[in-house]
C-alpha cells in the first residue's frame, strides 16, 4: 500500500494565489512485461465528485490518503515496477512523479546433481564425487545459503564461489551454481537450503 499526498503550490510571491487540485491519478508498470501497457490504474481525486471542503473560492490545494494505492504483487512480481502519480490542476497544468518498487512473491528452486554416479555395491565411490548446486532466484545473497556438509572422518569438503546465468523475463529462471567437490575418505550428510531476500524459502 502506498500513501499519496499533492499540493497545487501557489504563484511565487502570493500564497494565495493558485487554481487548485482538478484531478490525481495513478499508473502501475511491470516494467519485465511492459513499458507501455499499465497493469493497474484509476483515478485518486476528482474535484467533480469530491466531498472535501475546499477555500472560499472552493479551490482545493491539497489532497492526500494514506493506503490509497495497492500495487499487486500478482500483476507486478518484478525487480522493476513503477507507480506513477499525476495530478492536474485546474488551470491545466500537469506533474507527474515516479516510484521505483520491488516484488518478489517467487520461492527459489534448489537442484543437484552428481558426476561419478557408478558406485561400488551401489553405496561406495573410490573416486572423488563433485555436487553441482543450481539455486534459481532472482534476489539471491549467497551468504544466505544454508549449507550443511558431515563427514565421519572430518574432513569437509568446500563449496565453490557462485556463477551467475541471467534469466529472462523477470528474471525469476537466474540461475546462481556452485560446486561441491567429496576428495577425502569418510561417510557424507548433506543438506542445503535457502531464503531469498524477499524472504521467500525454497521448500
Amino acid at each position: 500500500k502506498m500513501d499519496v499526498q499533492v499540493k497545487d503550490p501557489a504563484a511565487a510571491g502570493d500564497t494565495l494565489l493558485y487554481s487548485g487540485l482538478q484531478s490525481v491519478t495513478y499508473e502501475v508498470y511491470n516494467n519485465s512485461v511492459s513499458t507501455t501497457e499499465p497493469t493497474q490504474q484509476g483515478t485518486l481525486f476528482d474535484v467533480e465528485t469530491t466531498t472535501l471542503k475546499g477555500d472560499k473560492h472552493g479551490l482545493i490545494q491539497t489532497w492526500q490518503e494514506n493506503g490509497c494505492i495497492t500495487v499487486d504483487r500478482n500483476l507486478n512480481n518484478s525487480n522493476d515496477v513503477t507507480v506513477k502519480i499525476t495530478a492536474t490542476d485546474n488551470a491545466g497544468n500537469v506533474s507527474t512523479k515516479t516510484c521505483a518498487l520491488k516484488i518478489d512473491i517467487t520461492a527459489p528452486t534448489i537442484d543437484i546433481s552428481y558426476n561419478n554416479n557408478n558406485a561400488d555395491s551401489g553405496t561406495y565411490f573410490k573416486e572423488d564425487r563433485t555436487a553441482t548446486i543450481v539455486v534459481r532466484e532472482r534476489n539471491f545473497n549467497p551468504e544466505d545459503v544454508e549449507l550443511t556438509i558431515t563427514n565421519t572422518d572430518g574432513v569437509m569438503p568446500a563449496i565453490s564461489g557462485w556463477s551467475q546465468r541471467t534469466g529472462s523475463g523477470n528474471g525469476d529462471d537466474t540461475a546462481w551454481t556452485a560446486t561441491v567437490t567429496y576428495a577425502a575418505e569418510g561417510d557424507y550428510t548433506f543438506a542445503i537450503a535457502y531464503t531469498d531476500l524477499a524472504g521467500n524459502r525454497c521448500a
